[in-house]
């Protein structure tokens, strides 16, 4: 008999990992009841260290509750493509020239022209002022629940993680069986060299278990609650994408798609 090739494991084969999200899922649905008074969503930030540090800052409008993290984890209740062209003459935290949510519409964010991003010369590689990356930078953001928060812990790509959250969402989860709402993930960095020598660094994802039952069903109810708030979702702002102290603009020049 010939030996089977066995390298994918099925859901069935994952070892579950417990996580405690009823306490927040109890939190959070207070949270939609205040956010019907006065609208708005509130999110945290897990922002992407710059010059190739190893922690995440965690940033949530409070400064006494803003820490650092080399690594944490959660589930990702929601992700989605997004896009923005900044202006790269200018420096410091401008917002983007044109943005889009789902990196397939841009809307200039002067004038609310429309653009087909597919089509669009800025997203094209070449394009960007330094190095041979795009003008436009392609981001994926990613909204995670974490234990004892909440709050969604929103994370947003840069281009220079984008391959490594493809090659886990594909090669990990899809090979699996497993969607990003059904198990716990860890999130940590990875410092990293473009050719030109300058430092950043690149989401790494570790597959830590699948959710128990019970626990999937909650992690269901806050992508349901996330889908149904795209609306309120923060706009792309100078916050997704950090241009300043950082090789982020030039790195780029590193991937290719």
């Amino acid at each position: 008999m010939g030996m089977s090739l066995q390298l994918f494991k099925n859901a069935s084969d994952v070892e579950e990992f417990k996580i405690d999200l009823e306490s927040v899922r109890d939190a959070y649905s207070e949270i939609l009841e205040a956010q019907k008074e006065v609208g708005g969503m509130v999110t945290y930030r897990a922002k992407v260290a710059t010059g190739g540090g190893k922690a995440f800052d965690i940033i949530t409008g409070d400064e006494d509750s803003d820490t650092s993290l080399p690594t944490f984890s959660g589930v990702i209740v929601f992700n989605h493509n997004c896009n923005a062209y900044f202006d790269e003459d200018s420096s410091g935290n401008n917002p983007p020239i044109c943005s889009s949510m789902d990196g397939i519409t841009g809307i200039d964010t002067e004038y609310g022209e429309c653009f087909n991003c597919k089509i669009c010369s800025r997203n094209v590689y070449g394009t960007a002022k330094n190095g041979r990356g795009k003008a436009c930078k392609n981001m994926h953001r990613l909204y995670i629940m974490t234990e004892g928060s909440p709050v969604p812990l929103m994370l947003s790509l840069p281009p220079t993680s984008l391959k490594s959250f493809q090659n886990y969402r594909l090669s990990t989860l899809a090979a699996k069986r497993l969607k990003p709402c059904e198990v716990v993930t860890e999130f940590s960095l990875t410092p990293q060299q473009s050719q030109s020598g300058q430092k950043y660094s690149v989401v790494k994802f570790k597959l830590l278990g699948k959710l128990p039952d019970g626990s999937a069903k909650i992690a269901q109810y806050f992508a349901e609650q996330m889908k149904a708030a795209a609306s309120k979702i923060p706009e792309i702002s100078a916050d997704d994408y950090n241009r300043v102290g950082t090789a982020s603009e030039n790195a780029d020049d590193t991937v290719e798609k």
